[in-house]
């Protein structure tokens, strides 16, 4: 895949939009980190060690600035693995994440996560997961018209002043579904 470019407009503004994977940001991976840190809702060290990573970047921009970050991140085992035990929902390892989605304040409300969202689940074919916060129903909302279903159960995390929040899985593509118990004869 190849850096891919396009215009969207929405409530009168023109936003450029750029499609392709992380590598293909290197030189601007400073101003997408600097964008997303106070925005996301995750650690600036896991946004720095994996946004170079991602295999799919959507970035909106308007008047040379970023104000719209949506990524699908790269295979991390490790993380799955977490999700699957706090979720206590069974996801295969290799499967996807789509995550790190920010959009600037000034821009909220205008479509572009769901756009973003959109641009990079049509450049995959594989089954992909999100988490979120419970109660951020802007990204909800995005999702359900991904076509990502909950799934799962919430569980607890801990913010940096101590303060709990819960975390739920949303799905898209082939749930995994369980083997039924054997029984004993």
């Amino acid at each position: 895949m190849t850096l891919e470019e396009h215009a969207f407009e929405s409530h009168d503004v023109k936003y450029r939009i750029r499609i392709g994977p992380g590598a293909e940001f290197a030189n601007e991976i400073e101003s997408i980190l600097a964008f997303l840190v106070p925005r996301a809702h995750v650690k600036a060290k896991f946004l720095i060690r994996h946004i170079p990573g991602a295999q799919v970047l959507a970035i909106a921009e308007t008047d040379g600035e970023i104000v719209s970050v949506c990524a699908l991140k790269g295979v991390n085992r490790e993380h799955t693995s977490s999700v699957v035990a706090e979720s206590a929902y069974p996801l295969e390892l290799d499967r996807l994440e789509l995550g790190y989605a920010a959009t600037h304040e000034e821009h909220a409300g205008r479509g572009l996560g769901s756009h973003l969202n959109a641009e990079i689940l049509s450049r995959t074919e594989t089954a992909v997961y999100a988490t979120v916060r419970v109660g951020n129903s802007v990204e909800e909302r995005n999702l359900r018209r991904c076509d990502f279903c909950q799934a799962g159960e919430p569980w607890k995390r801990t913010d940096e002043s101590g303060g709990e929040y819960a975390i739920r899985l949303w799905i898209r593509g082939t749930p995994v579904i369980r083997a039924p118990a054997s029984s004993a004869d």
